[in-house]
């Protein structure tokens, strides 16, 4: 038996992407024999230490920026709270330019608080392992810290998302970009044992550049198909004479935004009868939805974070789900794989002809691509062909672990 600490963002018992994909890894060592114990980012009225599911975790609160943000956007209609926001940003924007030199420690205060925690469960714990999940890329400046300070525990960096995620500034050239991509990298990957790097990472890291990280880093693909999950439940539809349809995951005006594939739904219910959308996660795109919410054949019900069972058990009773790919390059959704194991149905926006989950929707049996930059009522008709002709339809979820089973 091996003691490991798992530091990753959101967890149980509300978890973000990353939190889902940590807990499927988790759930698989604790099955191995191991004792695994998880520091989380805190949230709402979550408890600074709980057990859940043998799963001992403990609490950070978050960064000061994302507790004065998540404050000012509770209320956004209100124009004082604007105007705070916008502030806000500028002045956040400003104190990255100033850590640009030590980039991606973007949050040093942050990144000591979870330092300390980890330190301190070390020393009572005495672990032989300790996993940080990026994002947040305080947890990778925090077991940096570990491993500097333990040569005799392993120390691994989990990079779900890959360090491009972060947002170009727009004063900032592309070659400038580029390099302070190539030193944050260095800087982060050369002071771990080894990561544990997202496939799509390879069409950055493959590059000569990045020769000195080659034997450090380690492909794997998202652990988040859940085959063996929905073994034990029946994959049904719910009994509802709306068309149901449920997405899972972040909205952002920027990288993810959901418009298109909801001037297309509406469009769509005018044809095919009305479509009850169902939305589930966080983001900034709420008045977008809000435009579209009193439309008399698509009822948008937008959740919000709900327990991920209740998520599970709402996508288990729909007739299509529904996938947006990110804007953002080299960035696949490891929401993907979650969707593709209820062998439902599935529409599917994306904003790039050359998206890099292409490859992953060719391998899956039935899914309608929306194409971002197609305009015309053709696109429409498609889609009514699509959904009059798979509503009602499973597939077998046995071929398609075959197809994904690096993603079990």
């Amino acid at each position: 038996m091996k003691k490991i600490l798992f530091i990753t963002s959101r967890y149980l018992p509300n978890p973000s992407s990353n939190g889902i994909n940590t807990n499927n890894i988790i759930q698989e060592l604790i099955k191995r024999g191991h004792k695994v114990d998880c520091i989380s980012v805190k949230y709402d009225s979550e408890a600074n230490h709980e057990v859940i599911n043998d799963i001992p975790i403990y609490r950070v609160s978050k960064s000061l920026y994302s507790q004065i943000s998540d404050f000012l956007l509770f209320n956004n209609g209100n124009k004082v709270r604007k105007i705070l926001y916008r502030l806000l940003r500028i002045l956040r924007a400003i104190k990255l330019l100033l850590l640009l030199p030590i980039f991606p420690n973007v949050d040093v205060f942050q990144s000591w608080k979870v330092y300390k925690l980890a330190n301190s469960l070390h020393k009572e714990n005495k672990y032989d392992c300790i996993i940080g999940v990026f994002k947040p890329p305080s947890n990778i400046e925090a077991i940096k810290k570990i491993n500097k300070k333990y040569q005799d525990i392993t120390v691994i960096g989990y990079y779900l998302d890959l360090i491009t995620s972060f947002e170009k500034p727009k004063i900032m050239s592309n070659q400038a970009y580029q390099q302070l991509i190539y030193k944050g990298s260095i800087n982060s990957i050369k002071h771990l044992d080894f990561v544990l790097m997202a496939k799509s990472g390879k069409k950055i890291y493959s590059n000569d550049q990045y020769s000195s990280l080659k034997d450090k880093i380690y492909y794997v693909d998202f652990p988040t198909l859940k085959i063996d999950y929905l073994d034990s439940i029946d994959v049904i539809s719910e009994q509802n004479q709306n068309i149901v349809m449920t997405f899972a995951g972040t909205l952002d005006q920027k990288y993810r935004n959901p418009e298109i594939l909801i001037t297309n739904l509406v469009q769509t219910a005018k044809l095919v009868g009305k479509i009850e959308l169902n939305l589930y996660g966080g983001g900034n795109c709420n008045k977008i939805i809000e435009k579209y919410s009193k439309d008399e054949n698509l009822i948008i019900n937008n959740w919000g974070f709900r327990p991920h069972h209740e998520v599970l058990d709402k996508m288990n009773k729909s007739d299509f789900l529904i996938n947006i790919s990110n804007k953002m390059a080299y960035a696949v959704p490891s929401k993907i794989f979650e969707i593709f194991s209820f062998g439902k149905p599935i529409i599917n926006l994306r904003f790039d002809d050359n998206d890099i989950t292409n490859p992953y929707f060719d391998k899956y049996p039935s899914a309608f691509t929306i194409n971002a930059d197609t305009k015309g009522d053709r696109q429409v008709a498609d889609l009514v062909d699509f959904i009059n002709c798979e509503v009602g339809n499973t597939y077998d979820r046995n071929t398609i672990k075959n197809n994904f089973i690096e993603n079990t």
